[in-house]
């Protein structure tokens, strides 16, 4: 280069052995120059010595003459070399000619976001970024050796792989060693984050003067669709930083400093890419509820198409464990549509258990499979308080409830009843159990219902069922207390109807998680079963239900951090005129309450003669009982929480991680959870996909596992690209911003590199020849 011209000047040229044929070419002018004075026999001649004489006079005068013009035509050839060989100058070396030389602080933003792992053949979209990368570094190397280049990956930019690092010929190798060793994370990008890292980084070095922000991503629509000119520029109370990056960038020079954003796309136009988004088990309030040995659980995985056509006859192969399952097919999935394929397990022992979903691959194939894990009980534990015991079967107010649901037979329900008079409430620990049952019950003691609303606000269930027993006062002033307590309801008087043919359910959709079971069937639902004793009720929420009405009031008591429960919601209403309540639920803490306004034998009504009966105990049960805390899944980089009871486990654990045995397990210690009544391990380094299992040990020395899916975002299966003029629109103004792909990164590099002077050759070229012309007439004349 012109740094380096006393020892390469032909590396001055973009063609330089053409401008070595321009100055070859100067020999010409000068052969035919000798040529012309080639000197021939000498004869005297009378006349010529006047001639003679005057050519004397006049021979300084023309050997002058002939050398400018020798000396313009040699310069023309020359001129004609450097036009076609297109001479530039760097501008180092003009800099070093003038002093010295401003430095550019160069920070590349890598996306190693796992979309950038979608291959086409051998090559992934990852690899044309490094390959990018590699070409800005080795024109670093060559025309910028006294610039800083800084190497940020998306995934953990606030560490940067590589800080301030010198670029010259002698560290190169070592930049592709590095490069070489990248691969994509498995996390979702988050380009403004990544940014905003970037600018922290700038705010600490105030000596930075230029700066060039190479950003090489796939620029994927659902990470950069986000408009930055919409974002307001309000400062963070933890940084200078604005809360858009990409504005907080736009503002971050000074006077004597300027900034440069290029952004590198190297994605691909088409990239067709089927994945799985989802996998779950029926949800329940949003958390999965129990799953129980031996009693079929339902999952469902949901199948999305980002492409451009319809995918047919898709295989789905599912995996228990280890134990591959008979595989599902999906028919069809229309271009952009998610399919929800049901899937039905049964597990066949209690314990910690994953289950894994894949299909075929395509050019990305990490997306191709999920999983999560479950927990298997051996039952869901129900304390049934029968508050009207009878030493006669038929009398007792529990044996229809406790039948349905624990029936005997071939048939498991999955459920495990203990049955208590209402005297033994406050004796019964209730943490071991699932649901709490009270049927009839005449009163709850105060110390009963603390330990029942602690019960419940842990997460625990409440199914509360009426009768003759019950005094409706006593449960208004203890268990609904205006709105804040266990109650979805506010208790009225009985109703008796004039007949036994009393009133029925009214019409409804079935569509809530109790009743949908009965999908179908309500019009039979609402014929053939008979009420002729409810209580009449007000749900939480509405006017009426609290005392004095202040229905404000008891909502910002519901609302407490203690209680945090909602309105009531009306599950199933009798057909009478004012179609009166008959099945409501209310969360309550991190549990449920149900309250069905009629009896749960056949005092009240005959409804257990009818088939639904046990049909909607059991989900009666299933729906109120203490769900699963542990999550099945999560995403990767978030954390992984297990709440241990102090009771039952030590406050240690072993994890094993996807990978193992190869890759090692590694101890946890549990921490004191926030409510200080229980152990909380957690483990926060998620960055790999798959199944992370706990060994837990017993307070009695035995064993057990709680098992956590890590699976990547969904989000960033979409790999929709956004063109140029999308990404220009959503870049704020007064950031100087570059869009080039990634094959037009070197050449807009040596723009920056160099200044091509061949029009001002071609201008002298001009200028020569003519005055060579002018001249030459000008001698020719005087001669």
């Amino acid at each position: 280069m012109i740094s380096a011209m006393g020892t390469d000047i032909l590396a001055a040229f973009v063609t330089p052995w053409l401008f070595a044929g321009g100055a070859a070419a100067v020999a010409g002018p000068i052969l035919i120059h000798l040529l012309a004075r080639r000197r021939f026999r000498r004869v005297r001649w009378a006349a010529i010595e006047f001639l003679r004489q005057a050519e004397r006079r006049n021979r300084r005068r023309i050997r002058i003459e002939q050398l400018i013009l020798l000396a313009l035509r040699c310069l023309a050839m020359v001129l004609i070399g450097l036009f076609v060989a297109r001479p530039f100058l760097q501008p180092e070396g003009l800099a070093s000619l003038l002093g010295a030389m401003p430095r550019t602080e160069r920070i590349i933003v890598l996306d190693d976001s796992f979309s950038m792992g979608y291959r086409v053949g051998e090559e992934s979209t990852f690899d044309v970024a490094k390959r990018s990368i590699e070409q800005l570094l080795t024109w670093a190397a060559r025309e910028r050796p006294q610039d800083s280049v800084t190497l940020v990956l998306s995934s953990s930019a606030e560490r940067p792989a590589i800080e301030r690092a010198a670029i010259d010929a002698g560290t190169v190798e070592d930049w592709r060693r590095v490069l070489a060793g990248l691969n994509p994370s498995q996390r979702r990008a988050s380009p403004r984050d990544a940014l905003a890292a970037v600018r922290g980084l700038l705010d600490a070095r105030g000596d930075a003067v230029n700066v060039a922000i190479y950003v090489v991503s796939d620029f994927q629509r659902s990470d950069w669709a986000t408009p930055s000119k919409a974002a307001p520029a309000v400062p963070d109370e933890s940084s200078d930083a604005t809360v858009d990056p990409l504005t907080s960038l736009a503002e971050w020079p000074g006077e004597q400093r300027t900034i440069e954003m290029i952004l590198v796309d190297v994605g691909r136009e088409e990239a067709p890419n089927l994945a799985i988004s989802d996998l779950r088990g029926r949800q329940i309030r949003g958390r999965q509820p129990q799953t129980v040995a031996g009693v079929e659980t339902e999952f469902e995985v949901d199948v999305t198409n980002h492409s451009g056509r319809a995918v047919e006859n898709r295989e789905l192969n599912v995996f228990l464990g280890d134990a591959a399952l008979p595989a599902l097919i999906v028919d069809a999935i229309g271009p952009g549509q998610t399919v929800t394929v049901p899937i039905r397990l049964t597990f066949p022992e209690p314990g910690s258990a994953a289950v894994r979903v894949e299909t075929g691959g395509d050019g990305l194939a990490i997306d191709d499979a999920r999983s999560t894990a479950v927990f298997v009980r051996p039952a869901v534990d129900i304390l049934l308080v029968n508050g009207a015991p009878s030493p006669e079967w038929y009398l007792d107010e529990v044996t229809t409830l406790e039948a349905a649901l624990q029936p005997e037979g071939t048939t498991i329900s999955g459920n495990r009843v203990r049955v208590v008079d209402d005297a033994e409430l406050e004796e019964v620990g209730l943490d071991a159990y699932h649901l709490v049952v009270l049927a009839n019950v005449y009163r709850v003691s105060e110390p009963a219902v603390e330990s029942l609303e602690r019960f419940v606000s842990a997460g625990g269930g409440l199914l509360v069922f009426l009768g003759d027993q019950v005094d409706n006062d006593v449960y208004n002033r203890m268990l609904f207390r205006d709105g804040a307590g266990l109650l979805p309801a506010r208790l009225g008087d009985q109703i008796d109807t004039p007949t036994r043919a009393g009133v029925g359910f009214g019409p409804t959709a079935l569509t809530h998680p109790i009743t949908r079971m009965l999908q179908g069937q309500a019009s039979a639902i609402v014929g053939r079963i008979h009420f002729w004793s409810y209580a009449s009720s007000i749900p939480a929420g509405t006017p009426g239900a609290t005392q004095d009405g202040d229905i404000e009031a008891a909502r910002e008591t519901a609302d407490s951090p203690s209680n945090a429960q909602g309105p009531a919601r009306v599950v199933l209403a009798f057909n009478d005129a004012e179609q009166s309540p008959a099945i409501l639920e209310r969360g309550f803490g991190r549990g449920r309450v149900v309250l069905v306004t009629t009896s749960c034998d056949s005092d009240w009504n005959d409804w257990p003669a009818d088939p639904s009966y046990v049909i909607l105990m059991l989900e009666l049960a299933h729906y109120a009982a203490r769900a699963d805390t542990t999550p099945g899944s999560v995403l990767v980089g978030a954390p992984i929480q297990v709440d241990l009871p102090v009771d039952r486990y030590e406050p240690s654990a072993v994890l094993r991680r996807p990978g193992y045995p190869i890759t090692p397990q590694v101890d946890v210690q549990a921490t004191t959870g926030p409510d200080g009544d229980g152990f909380v391990l957690r483990w926060d380094r998620t960055e790999q996909s798959g199944v992370y299992t706990f060994a837990l040990t017993g307070r009695t020395g035995s064993t057990d596992r709680r098992s956590v899916a890590v699976n990547v975002d969904a989000r960033e299966s979409d790999l929709a690209k956004m063109a140029q003029a999308e990404l220009e629109a959503v870049m704020p103004d007064g950031l100087n911003v570059t869009y080039v792909r990634d094959q037009a990164l070197s050449d807009t590099e040596m723009s920056e590199a160099r200044q091509e002077y061949w029009p001002t050759a071609l201008i002298c070229l001009i200028a020569v020849l003519m005055a060579e012309q002018s001249l030459a007439w000008w001698f020719g004349r005087r001669s």
